[in-house]
């Protein structure tokens, strides 16, 4: 049969679209992805923290996939990250690099080898780089800030609660409530993800 277009209500694990493409599918893949989580926390997850039509600090979203996708990198990624930034002794600090596509190591071109892009944007190379340059050398990636007052510094996630967003045109500071929130969940229920 030809494909058709799937509604948000239906009931196959699958759909014409692909994997997690559907409210099922994307049930089915978070009950086999965390499966020593009771329905309850199931449900909060599928309507508190990751509902259907939603936001992350830097996105917004209306689709299974990156519902999932979110989870995925909350639990995996994420949270780990912020826990031991916020557990740190002095400083911590957390970045999310969201230049299209930002997959996972989309961003080593600004770092791992010189190449055009640090040429052709120096604005990002000079921010982003600079500030790793600055937290290995120092242990603060404002010490030898690059980039000029206009462009925000990476925060101090203790003191402020916000992270430092590499983004296409530039850099911002952008608070972590949601995050703050969906990381708690996670750790209240650690005992009982198999990771």
């Amino acid at each position: 049969s030809s494909s058709s277009s799937s509604s948000s209500s239906s009931s196959s694990s699958s759909s014409s679209d692909g994997f997690n493409s559907s409210l099922a599918s994307f049930h089915d893949w978070l009950t086999g992805f965390v499966p020593g989580l009771s329905p309850t926390d199931i449900d909060l997850i599928e309507s508190a923290y990751y509902p259907v039509s939603g936001s992350a600090e830097t996105l917004t979203y209306n689709t299974t996939y990156v519902r999932a996708g979110l989870v995925f990198r909350d639990l995996v990624l994420a949270c780990p990250a912020y826990w031991v930034a916020s557990a740190a002794n002095k400083r911590g600090y957390v970045g999310e690099y969201i230049i299209p596509p930002a997959t996972h190591g989309s961003d080593t071109v600004w770092w791992d080898t010189v190449n055009s892009d640090q040429e052709t944007d120096p604005l990002i190379y000079k921010g982003y780089a600079g500030a790793f340059g600055s937290f290995f050398q120092t242990g603060d990636p404002n010490a030898h800030k690059l980039t000029n007052a206009s462009e925000p510094g990476v925060p101090e996630l203790q003191d402020t609660g916000a992270e430092f967003v590499i983004a296409t045109d530039g850099f911002e500071n952008v608070d972590l409530t949601q995050l703050k929130k969906r990381c708690a969940f996670w750790k209240s229920v650690g005992k009982d993800i198999p990771i």
